[in-house]
């Protein structure tokens, strides 16, 4: 390990090395060839008075026999010698660890800011995680969204290695062929030291690194695992490399109801970049899990076809923007949802039932009949509102949900004519105050 000096001093131009006084050598006495004392702390606490003075070790020397003199250069106090002189008071510095030195040979190393994503959700020079639940598309958007880039030259692929430790035999063969085509190199082994040998031999910038998954090559249950993977991952991003991780999610969701990223707090904490990824039938979308850090985009949204080609399904895949982006995903989040939880919808709807609810009395009462968390309570109606409910103004600034009224009335009344028809058909005759509701779960 090398020895960082704390403290940095200004040679003294006499052809002699200069070295740092240590401080316990501050309080050693000195003598004047007529006698007088001195600590050399004295003597750069009154320069002025000792510059250009002899002084010796020992008490009532001559002038011929002092072989130290006391030299001041603007600030700077020293004791020379005949082969070595001492800087009395050294300044705070750290040599050549000082990156503000040469700030421009330090830009020159990492390159441009740029994007290896076509989406900009990961940055050049970074070190990312992308995670997200099993079969989310996180591998598959990752892959595609680099391919766009290497087509529009905004990368090369040459400069791409993705180290696929996740997949079986088939999908290796799969992806190969993919990767091919792009020059993409892909390897199934990945040891750390390849790292560091990029760095010695000077390949390390501008190359994008894709580890799939990253908990092939750490335990993320350990803290000191984790942090010590970081630390070398990052050595490789400041000679100018890139890195992307991708990860798992872990099969609870949080309190919120969104995907939470597997492992110790330490791998989102030393990332520069976190992106998780979500699936809804065939919206798929990118979000930025720490939004003030990194010059990368907040959120991309992905359309797939339903093919099971994995090339087709790279192939299709496109990026989505603007309102009608937005709606669309909305759509599909609200779609998945209500097809996963018919009989939570049926309990929340029961609960504003006919006349608008207090938001705060909905909310509480849907804890407590539920057990679910207050974040994920709000998630629900938020993403259910204008579909299943409407949220309104009520006096005194109040906030309260009422049921949507049927926007397709008239289809239901149709639908009832229908029913009523039929059972005349079949031989009943029906009453005037008879009702015929349509099954609509």
């Amino acid at each position: 390990m090398n020895k960082i000096n704390v403290t940095e001093c200004v040679p003294l131009d006499n052809g002699n090395p200069t070295t740092a006084a240590p401080a316990e050598l501050l309080k050693t006495l000195v003598y004047l060839p007529k006698g007088k004392c001195a600590t050399f702390k004295e003597i750069v606490e009154n320069k002025d008075f000792y510059n250009g003075k002899m002084i010796s070790k020992e008490k009532y020397t001559t002038p011929s026999e002092a072989i130290y003199k006391i030299i001041v250069n603007n600030e700077n106090v020293y004791i020379a010698g005949k082969e070595e002189n001492l800087h009395l008071n050294p300044k705070l510095g750290f040599g050549n660890f000082d990156l503000t030195k040469n700030p421009s040979a330090l830009k020159d190393a990492i390159g441009k800011k740029s994007h290896p994503m076509k989406s900009k959700m990961v940055a050049m020079t970074e070190l990312s995680v992308v995670y997200g639940p099993s079969s989310s598309g996180k591998t598959l958007v990752t892959l595609s969204d680099i391919r766009r880039s290497i087509l529009d030259s905004t990368i090369k692929g040459e400069d791409v290695v993705y180290v696929n430790l996740d997949d079986s035999a088939i999908g290796l063969a799969e992806k190969a062929e993919i990767l091919a085509e792009l020059n993409i190199k892909m390897i199934k082994v990945f040891d750390i030291m390849m790292l560091y040998r990029m760095i010695e031999e000077n390949v390390a910038k501008g190359k994008i690194l894709i580890i799939d998954t990253v908990k092939k090559i750490a335990n993320l249950m350990y803290k000191d695992q984790v942090t010590d993977l970081m630390k070398h991952l990052k050595k490789f991003t400041h000679a100018g490399g890139t890195i992307i991780l991708i990860a798992h999610a872990n099969k609870n969701l949080g309190p919120d109801g969104l995907p939470v990223l597997e492992g110790v707090g330490d791998l989102k904490n030393d990332a520069d970049c976190v992106v998780r990824v979500q699936r809804h039938k065939d919206i798929i979308t990118m979000t930025n899990d720490n939004k003030s850090r990194s010059y990368v985009e907040l959120e991309a949204i992905f359309q797939a076809s339903k093919t099971k080609d994995y090339k087709s399904l790279m192939h299709s895949i496109k990026q989505l923007n603007g309102q009608e982006a937005e709606d669309l995903k909305l759509q599909r989040e609200q779609e998945c949802f209500k097809e996963d939880n018919c009989r939570l919808i049926e309990t929340i709807s029961e609960m504003i039932g006919l006349f608008p609810v207090l938001k705060t009395k909905l909310v509480k009462d849907l804890i407590e009949d539920t057990g679910l968390s207050r974040e994920k309570i709000i998630a629900i109606l938020q993403l259910l509102e204008g579909d299943q409910w409407d949220l309104e103004k009520g006096p005194n600034n109040s906030k309260n949900y009422s049921l949507r009224t049927n926007d397709k009335l008239d289809e239901v009344e149709d639908d009832e004519e229908d029913v009523k028809e039929y059972l005349i058909s079949e031989g009943y005759i029906p009453r005037d105050e008879d009702s015929f509701p349509i099954a609509t779960c």
